[in-house]
């Protein structure tokens, strides 16, 4: 390949990157570059079909191109540090997760767009194009439900700080903003080409007319759905925490139950009689979970399921709820559950010998009351590499390497159903920290009986980077998908308020420690994305089926 050619090469790859990258929330927030992001690669796939390379040598160009992608906008996920481990450790840690997330993530996508180029090459530019679109959904649908779950960048969450502009999410979902943006990508790409080969505009207007309706329309219907929202729902008064524990130098290393004090000492001096909820941050109960046997009975106590109500850390929460009969006080923790001898032992189980006892961790949120039994959720949307080991026990060997970032390590356990907080008569979702991310799984709270979402999260192990920052951007997404308020507590920040149409009301900054009064809109109306979640990923899977097994069987096009 002769060097002017490998320089342009060069200079297609990070082109791709850079405008990936520049586009997306606070790694540059340019958001209209993400409909020129794919340009760059579709001419390098065009110029790989005219000079009849090799299909197989497409791949490492693309690869790189989304490697700079992937850690152009999640660099933060190395940025995470291990108190009181080795340095080996550390870095093995580490690269365990930043390797699934950069590496592995790009050559997904490098096989996808690979997939691309092959049925283009085989079934001509029409049905190529159709693939790219059906494919990439595909990829993006598969990477919200198996072990390898990545989302953070689909690239529908491109939009996720200019809500103004993805108001029809609410029919849509994420993967409609995915489809638009494929769709622009491929319609100005087209265009440029054609101008590229006439050298001039003439008899270009209906492709122009068709890139302007795409651009244009939905756009004008965003905007116009959200002037003319109404919030929807009676009014329940709630409080978010934020304690600004230091996960790195005060988390694990004050006394829990200090901790908890101050944060009980915040919300008592926000509550007022009209306060319903409150909101504590992801794990901010540390209390341990210990068992021993005495005379041949295992004796638990600290966080175990059935144990909660003996704990010190429930004891002190009463005391408020006490004060205010009618508050519900919604809290993560790091919990256990031991299994009886006749009862199922789930894969993430883990085992005392000594004991004989089979037990479950958990990253969970509780819900207390004056005098009802505590409410349990566990978290079930689990981080690779940092609190799942993908693929359960085919690859439990590699559970010492998870990253420790919440008090316990492997894979911890889930549950199936999205269940539901009752707080005084209504129904909260309670969500926990990356578990915003996913439009469908969110919406099943909403199905269950959802009137207001509230998410708990602890995304200060990120530090000040925009790691952070697009968690909290991602959050918006779901109240418009499913017109639901949000209340939102961060361990460090930022702390917030998001009404129905994914405007943030009002929040905290950044490592402050204080407590946030606001109102949440309690909706019971179903909108059509709630109902039916990713239909347009589940269509684009089908046809992405059918299309790949119509260029397998096919012969190469005959071209002109």
């Amino acid at each position: 390949m002769r060097r002017n050619s490998k320089l342009e090469i060069i200079a297609l790859v990070l082109s791709a990157g850079v405008l990936l990258t520049v586009a997306w929330p606070h790694t540059g927030s340019l958001i209209f570059l993400i409909f020129f992001a794919f340009t760059p690669l579709l001419y390098l796939e065009d110029v790989f079909e005219k000079k009849h390379a090799s299909s197989r040598l497409i791949f490492l160009p693309v690869f790189l191109s989304f490697l700079t992608w992937n850690i152009g906008t999640t660099w933060f996920i190395f940025m995470i540090k291990l108190p009181g481990s080795s340095f080996w450790e550390e870095f093995i840690s580490k690269i365990t997760a930043s390797g699934l997330a950069y590496v592995l993530n790009s050559i997904f996508m490098g096989i996808i767009f690979w997939f691309f180029h092959y049925t283009k090459r085989k079934l001509g530019a029409r049905l190529g194009y159709l693939s790219l679109i059906v494919y990439w959904l595909s990829f993006e649908y598969l990477h919200m439900h198996w072990d390898i779950n990545w989302p953070w960048l689909n690239l529908g969450n491109v939009f996720a700080e200019n809500t103004w502009l993805i108001q029809w999410y609410e029919y849509t979902g994420a993967p409609g903003g995915s489809l638009w943006v494929l769709i622009i990508n491929i319609l100005i790409y087209k265009l440029w080409k054609r101008r590229n080969e006439q050298k001039n505009f003439k008899g270009m207007g209906l492709s122009l007319i068709r890139l302007t309706m795409w651009l244009i329309i939905p756009t004008i219907i965003s905007v116009v759905i959200y002037n003319r929202h109404e919030e929807k729902g009676p009014i329940m008064k709630g409080i978010a925490l934020q304690p600004n524990v230091d996960p790195y130098n005060e988390k694990f290393e004050i006394d829990p139950l200090d901790q908890l004090e101050e944060m009980l000492e915040i919300a008592d001096s926000l509550m007022t009689d009209d306060v319903r909820l409150v909101v504590f941050p992801e794990t901010a109960l540390l209390e341990n979970a210990q068992v021993y046997e005495n005379d041949g009975k295992l004796i638990f106590n600290g966080m175990w399921e059935g144990n909660y109500e003996n704990t010190f850390s429930i004891e002190a929460i009463r005391k408020l709820t006490k004060q205010n009969k009618k508050l519900t006080v919604i809290v993560g923790v790091s919990d256990k559950k031991a299994f009886d001898k006749n009862e199922d032992i789930t894969y993430t189980a883990r085992y005392v010998e000594r004991l004989d006892l089979f037990y479950d961790s958990y990253n969970s949120l509780l819900a207390i009351t004056d005098d009802k039994e505590v409410a349990y959720y566990r978290k079930s949307k689990l981080v690779p590499g940092v609190e799942s080991v993908p693929f359960g026990g085919l690859m439990k060997k590699l559970e010492g390497f998870a990253l420790d970032l919440g008090g316990t390590t492997g894979s911890l356990g889930t549950q199936e159903r999205r269940s539901c907080f009752d707080v005084d008569g209504h129904k909260i979702g309670g969500m926990v920290c990356y578990e915003s991310i996913y439009g469908e799984f969110v919406s099943g709270f909403v199905k269950n009986g959802a009137e207001a979402l509230a998410i708990s999260t602890n995304d200060s192990w990120w530090q000040e980077t925009p790691g952070y920052k697009q968690l909290l951007a991602y959050a918006r997404m779901r109240a418009i998908e499913n017109r639901r308020s949000i209340i939102r507590s961060a361990n460090t920040g930022i702390s917030c308020f998001i009404n129905q149409r994914g405007d943030i009301v009002n929040h905290t900054t950044w490592w402050t420690k204080t407590g946030l009064v606001g109102e949440l809109q309690l909706n019971d109306e179903i909108t059509f994305y709630s109902k039916v979640g990713d239909y347009i990923s589940r269509i684009a899977a089908l046809l992405a089926a059918i299309l790949f097994l119509y260029t397998l069987t096919r012969k190469k096009e005959s071209r002109l």
